[in-house]
C-alpha cells in the first residue's frame, strides 16, 4: 500500500516502483538461518505474489474510498482510513488505532533499512573494496560506529537539499525516486551477472537462470529510467529530472571516489 500515490482531483495515479525490491536484505540474516539458500529462495516464491496483491487491494481501496478527491502523497493511507471511517463516532478510533499502527511499522521499517544500509560498507570493507575506516567497531558495544556516521551524514545531507525550494510532497518524491534509481542501478548489475559477468561464474549457473535475469535487467533498466518522471506536480519537470540526475552522479562519482582511496595507511590508492 506504500505505493498508493495520488496527483490533482480527478488524476489518481499509482507507483509501483521497487515495490519488489528489498529482498537482498535477507543476505544480512542468511547466517542465522537454516539452509538459507533453500529457505530464503522459497520465501520470496511464497511472499512476492502476496505483496503483489497487497498493492493491488490497497490501491482498489483508495479508489473505492476517496475515488476523485485530491489526496497526499505523503499520508494516502491514514486520509483513506479517515476517507473511509470518519472523524468522528466510534468507527473512527479504529482509525486512529490503524494510523497509530502504520507510525510503529514506519519507525520500524525505517530502523531495519537504516540497519542494513549501515552495514553495508562494513562488509565491502571486509571484502577489502572500501577502506578498512570504514570496518572499525566500537570497542564496547561492536557496532560498525564509522559506518553508521557515514550513513547519517547522508542521509541528512539528502534530506536538507531536497526540501529546498519545493513542496513538501515535492521533497518527498525527489527522496524516493533519487533511492530506486540507485537501487535500480544495483538491480541491473546484479542481473547482468549471468549475462555478461565474468565466464568462470557464468558456466556454473544453470542456463534457465538468462531467462529471469533477462526479464529483471529490462524491468530494473525502465525503473532507472521512468524514475524522472514526476507523479505528483513539481514546480518544474526539467529541474526535477536535473535533480535526480544530479544525485545519482553524484552519489556514483563519491563511490568511485571513496574505492580509489587506500584500503589502510599502508596501501596505495587504487585508480
Amino acid at each position: 500500500m506504500a505505493g498508493i500515490l495520488v496527483g490533482q482531483p480527478g488524476h489518481l495515479r499509482a507507483d509501483y516502483r521497487g515495490r519488489l525490491s528489498g529482498f537482498e536484505y535477507v543476505a544480512i540474516l542468511a547466517g542465522e538461518c537454516r539452509d538459507a539458500g533453500r529457505n530464503i529462495g522459497k520465501s520470496v516464491a511464497i511472499s512476492a505474489p502476496i505483496i503483489a496483491l497487497m498493492f493491488i487491494l490497497g490501491t482498489s481501496s483508495v479508489i473505492a474510498f476517496v475515488g476523485h478527491r485530491p489526496i497526499d502523497l505523503i499520508g494516502p493511507i491514514p486520509q483513506t482510513f479517515r476517507a473511509a471511517l470518519g472523524n468522528a463516532g466510534f468507527a473512527s478510533r479504529f482509525a486512529s488505532i490503524a494510523i497509530l499502527l502504520l507510525l510503529v511499522r514506519a519507525i520500524s521499517a525505517s530502523s531495519l533499512i537504516f540497519t542494513g544500509l549501515t552495514r553495508l560498507p562494513v562488509t565491502a570493507g571486509w571484502d577489502h573494496l572500501l577502506p578498512d575506516w570504514f570496518t572499525r567497531l566500537d570497542p564496547r558495544r561492536k557496532t560498525p560506529v564509522n559506518s553508521i556516521l557515514f550513513m547519517t551524514v547522508q542521509a541528512i545531507a539528502l534530506i536538507f537539499f531536497s526540501m529546498l525550494g519545493v513542496r513538501e510532497q515535492e521533497a518527498l518524491q525527489l527522496l524516493n525516486s533519487a533511492s530506486n534509481v540507485h537501487y535500480g542501478i544495483a538491480y541491473v548489475a546484479l542481473f547482468a551477472i549471468p549475462l555478461i559477468g565474468a565466464a568462470r561464474l557464468r558456466e556454473r549457473l544453470p542456463g534457465w537462470l538468462r531467462i529471469p535475469a533477462v526479464a529483471g535487467l529490462v524491468s530494473s533498466a525502465v525503473a532507472v529510467l521512468i524514475a524522472v518522471y514526476p507523479i505528483v506536480d513539481v514546480m518544474s519537470n526539467l529541474e526535477y529530472a536535473g535533480k535526480i540526475a544530479g544525485v545519482v552522479l553524484a552519489g556514483n562519482l563519491c563511490g568511485v571516489l571513496i574505492y580509489a582511496l587506500p584500503r589502510d595507511l599502508n596501501s596505495p590508492p587504487r585508480y
